[in-house]
């Protein structure tokens, strides 16, 4: 794994760890279910050179409105940066950690206003898939917080279109909501939450989970630490 990945992902890491236990002092841990046979997810398993992930449980969540990209400009006002409608696939461990798969997502120009972004990629170089290898989007956790609301931190990672492979990544780590954890698709989404790296930058976003193209429906469980109340 390349020194400009292992930074990007370790520096996101730190943020979204420090964003997602602030959140609240009594986040809970939770176990990830594979709903056809209600056995834990496995754990992820990385290849030797860190742009492919595969194990866990591979899910897949659509996007039901476009996902946003605003900036706050001063003098300006809200500038919108992005307007796409995205798949994303993602393998996910039981304990709610994994990767957005960003080779097997999409994302889709919106005809009004143009998607704008790509994902994060490393650029032409010795070592570097052809044409170009994507970064995977790190999945932080899930977890539960105060009043019952289960969350994901996940960081999302673009660049301009209009910039060369490798050059201009934009990190983005956001705290999404899940509803219906337990239901048979969870809906995952956030609305103007800005983002950890820049506050200046928001994203909206509203996915729905499903099982096409092979992925798995998956349940979210609360798991009480020991001496809470059942």
């Amino acid at each position: 794994m390349r020194l400009a990945r292992t930074l990007l992902l370790a520096v996101a890491a730190a943020v979204a760890t420090m964003a997602f236990m602030a959140g609240s002092a009594s986040a809970q841990s939770v176990e990830v279910l594979n709903e056809a046979n209600m056995q834990h997810c496995p754990a992820i398993t990385e290849s030797a050179s860190g742009h492919n992930t595969s194990a866990g449980c591979e899910i897949q969540a659509v996007s039901q409105v476009n996902m946003l990209l605003v900036t706050h400009v001063v003098g300006i006002g809200e500038v919108q940066t992005a307007s796409c409608q995205s798949t994303l696939t993602a393998n996910i461990d039981e304990d709610g950690q994994g990767f957005i798969d960003v080779d097997a997502s999409t994302l889709v120009e919106n005809e009004a206003t143009g998607c704008a972004i790509e994902p994060c990629d490393e650029g032409e170089g010795a070592g570097v898939t052809t044409p170009h290898a994507d970064l995977e989007w790190p999945i932080f956790g899930i977890g539960e917080i105060s009043g019952g609301v289960e969350v994901m931190a996940v960081t999302f990672c673009a660049r301009p279109h209009n910039t060369g492979e490798g050059v201009g990544p934009v990190p983005c780590t956001v705290v999404l909501d899940i509803l219906h954890p337990e239901a048979h698709e969870q809906e995952i989404g956030t609305f103007e939450d800005p983002c950890r790296e820049n506050p200046t930058r928001e994203l909206t976003g509203q996915w729905l989970t499903n099982d096409a193209g092979g992925t798995v429906d998956i349940e979210i469980r609360h798991v009480h630490y020991p001496g809470d109340n059942p």
